[in-house]
């Protein structure tokens, strides 16, 4: 690739993924403590594994140039969420983009939502384990994983620790061996309520670098 469309804006691409957009963005609450953003697997995140006062954003197939669009294309600043929880990638990854303008794409992306909600500490989860792409480096997806710590300012959802991986993934994900079940769901849930209750000594004070 010569440029980075990581790095650029998107809309949804499919019809039906734009009249769900369209029923986020009239869903969109007065306040939020949690906001979700990222493709299927945020979206997929039943509200009752994830704590009280979180608004889910998510949208299936969406890249980060995806996110980055829609973010612009509503009116959210006034939701001033304490958290902002970030799920992005894997979608990238199935594209081929290299990984290096994946970690761009998803600062930029920070960057995005520092701006829209500057009090919010930005908490990263990383990219599930998954069935293999044709054609994509077994390493790549560890590789991005761990550029994302570096992003995180209020912490790190470690998705292989959570889920493991290959074999043992196998009991969180679908038959797709992509989309996380009830189970998995349920442990990630729990990892996020830990992440984020007071004295846990790994959520930073709002805004914190």
């Amino acid at each position: 690739m010569t440029d980075n469309r990581a790095l650029g804006l998107a809309p949804p691409a499919k019809p039906s993924a734009l009249r769900r957009h369209a029923r986020l963005a009239a869903s969109v609450p007065a306040r939020a403590d949690i906001v979700l953003v990222g493709d299927s697997l945020a979206a997929g995140w039943p509200s009752g594994h994830l704590p009280a006062g979180a608004f889910n954003f998510g949208l299936p197939g969406d890249r980060i140039q995806t996110t980055r669009w829609r973010l612009r294309a509503v009116p959210l600043g006034h939701l001033r969420p304490r958290t902002a929880l970030l799920w992005l990638g894997t979608n990238n990854l199935r594209d081929g983009d290299p990984v290096a303008e994946i970690l761009a794409g998803l600062a930029a992306l920070g960057q995005d939502l520092r701006r829209l909600w500057p009090e919010a500490a930005l908490v990263h989860v990383t990219v599930p384990w998954r069935a293999p792409v044709l054609g994509r480096a077994a390493g790549d997806r560890a590789a991005l994983n761990a550029g994302l710590a570096a992003l995180a300012d209020g912490g790190l959802l470690d998705a292989d620790a959570l889920l493991g991986t290959e074999v043992r993934a196998a009991r969180h994900l679908m038959a797709d061996r992509l989309h996380l079940n009830a189970a998995g769901y349920a442990v990630m849930g729990g990892a996020l309520v830990e992440l984020l209750s007071p004295g846990s000594g790994s959520r930073p004070a709002p805004g914190g670098g």
